[in-house]
């Protein structure tokens, strides 16, 4: 991994063997990524270890503006805006003022911004122009909380994305696409999974999203149930428990050594979006052994149930 703005050269031999689509795969998920924000800045650290790991050239801007000014010499395949806070003007990559340029200088260019704990995650829909000088300004900007970026970076850097079927999910690579799917998901790999939420309306869309992932594979669909509170009695056998923040609601930390001490053979995911970092962190050192965003990524919450 380079983050200098020179390119490295491939030998003519690995070239042709590339462009032949034989020999030995890449070694390097992105090809070439734009760092955009403070990359020693600790909030980022897992998010740019990761990236370093990942990608064949690095080139880094302090700010959007410094983007503009000056571009990377060679193209682009990615591009993260690291904002830290809302307060990094900057950095504001999610309705700032430089927004409109940066996305169209780099149209071209898959766009992330890691968004830290103080920014709004995107919210609104693409913008639709009716204006018949010319398409509307491609102003959409994916976002991803610094919680999970290390987990969802690993598929947006390899272009990888989740087939919501069994008969796609093997691995493999679609020539046609460029999109390589996830490695196969086992039924016999996922045990059995409670959801605790107030109400069955919280758990259906989490529960409705495990069961897509197995839509056409062949035998049982894996067992996923609804509670609407846990038991020593009704927990047992459960390898993962799910806790909505409708019934785990963040300002009840202290609850969460009794909460886990009722599936203590389980694994315990909190599910929530309105917790502050310092609640999240409270709930890991209790006994949760991950907090997901919610909502939150296909991506993050397969990997999720991967580690049960």
């Amino acid at each position: 991994m380079k983050t200098s703005h020179s390119k490295r050269l491939l030998p003519q031999r690995a070239v042709s063997q590339r462009e032949a689509g034989v020999g030995p795969p890449p070694l390097f998920a992105c090809d070439s990524l734009l760092w955009i924000g403070d990359a020693e800045h600790p909030a980022v650290s897992a998010a740019w270890h990761l990236c370093q790991n990942h990608c064949d050239a690095i080139s880094i801007r302090r700010s959007i503006s410094d983007a503009l000014a000056a571009p990377p010499r060679q193209s682009i395949t990615h591009l993260v805006v690291a904002q830290t806070n809302r307060h990094e003007r900057d950095c504001w990559a999610i309705d700032g003022p430089e927004l409109a340029a940066l996305r169209n200088q780099f149209s071209s260019v898959k766009t992330l911004v890691l968004r830290g704990p103080l920014v709004a995650p995107t919210v609104r829909l693409p913008a639709q122009s009716s204006s018949t000088q010319g398409p509307a300004t491609p102003d959409w900007v994916d976002s991803i909380a610094l919680s999970e970026a290390a987990t969802y970076l690993r598929y947006w850097l390899a272009n990888s994305h989740v087939e919501l079927s069994g008969e796609a999910d093997r691995g493999t690579s679609d020539r046609r696409s460029g999109l390589a799917t996830m490695p196969e998901f086992r039924i016999a790999d996922l045990p059995p999974i409670v959801v605790v939420a107030a109400r069955y309306q919280y758990a259906a869309s989490l529960i409705d999203s495990i069961s897509l992932l197995f839509n056409g594979c062949e035998g049982p669909e894996p067992m996923v149930q609804w509670q609407r509170d846990v038991t020593p009695r009704s927990g047992r056998g459960f390898a993962t428990v799910m806790w909505d923040e409708s019934v785990a609601t963040p300002e009840t930390a202290e609850r969460w050594p009794d909460r886990c001490g009722r599936a203590p053979q389980a694994r315990h995911v909190w599910m929530t979006g309105m917790a502050s970092p310092q609640q999240r962190r409270l709930a890991l050192e209790q006994g949760v052994h991950q907090v997901l965003d919610k909502p939150g990524r296909l991506e993050c919450l397969v990997a999720s149930l991967r580690a049960a």
